[in-house]
């Protein structure tokens, strides 16, 4: 399963060093059980000393969530983070997973590679996960980031949207089949405020074999259209195989 289709973007923005707290509600016999509230704070460039970074000055996300569970099968998600980005970084950096100014997900447009100026983005999001049975569940999320720029005519908008279907013990007690298409993150505008129309889509099927209990392959293919939010560019498609080793 790829970076994208594996949850919803908005948890790729920040990262680093920080922390979180879970409040737990309605343990009950509310619908809502067990649900919970999530606050946290991270920060990308905690362990450099200089100024415009660490972990307060630097970049940043702070995230809150509320988390509800209705009964065993349903659960729902919402969320919101604030974040800043400084001249030149990735949206969606997941902290600096993948190196300096490096989108874990998304087009360049949405993670405005381009822009010469720091900026703060408001991002709000929904995710659920559906199970009606053991051997199937549905799960689908979309997210909404708001970027405001602090040069001239440099704010823009991102949306990103995912569903994916899962049948767990398919063909044999640990393996899974799963089905996963969407939209990764993409601008509505360009930071020159010209606007994309082109939609890149993802699509993606893994089916992961369990060989035995410590060790699992997962052959995959994804499927991307309009690479870079141009319909001119060719699809791209890419085969993936995984192995997984358990101790």
């Amino acid at each position: 399963m790829s970076t994208f289709a594996s949850q919803n973007p908005i948890f790729r923005i920040g990262g680093g060093a920080g922390a979180a707290v879970n409040f737990n509600f309605a343990q009950g016999g509310s619908i809502f059980k067990p649900s919970s509230i999530t606050v946290g704070y991270l920060g990308s460039e905690a362990s450099d000393p200089n100024g415009g970074s660490g972990i307060f000055d630097g970049n940043y996300a702070a995230l809150g969530q509320l988390n509800f569970n209705l009964g065993d099968r349903l659960a729902l998600a919402a969320t919101y983070v604030h974040g800043y980005h400084g001249s030149g970084s990735a949206l969606f950096d997941a902290g600096g997973l993948r190196g300096a100014n490096v989108p874990v997900v998304g087009t360049a447009q949405a993670n405005a590679l381009s822009a010469t100026n720091a900026s703060s983005s408001n991002s709000y999001g929904l995710s659920a996960a559906f199970r009606p049975s053991d051997r199937f569940s549905v799960s689908g999320f979309v997210s909404y980031h708001d970027i405001s720029g602090f040069g001239s005519n440099d704010d823009y908008e991102a949306w990103s949207y995912g569903l994916g279907v899962a049948f767990p013990d398919f063909g044999k007690k640990g393996n899974v089949l799963g089905i996963f298409g969407g939209a990764e993150p993409y601008s509505l505008n360009r930071l020159a405020g010209v606007r994309d129309s082109d939609v890149p889509y993802h699509i993606e099927g893994f089916y992961k074999y369990q060989v035995s209990d410590n060790i699992s392959i997962t052959p995959g293919v994804i499927w991307l259209t309009a690479p870079g939010q141009n319909s001119n560019n060719d699809d791209a498609i890419i085969g993936t195989l995984r192995t997984t080793f358990t101790f």
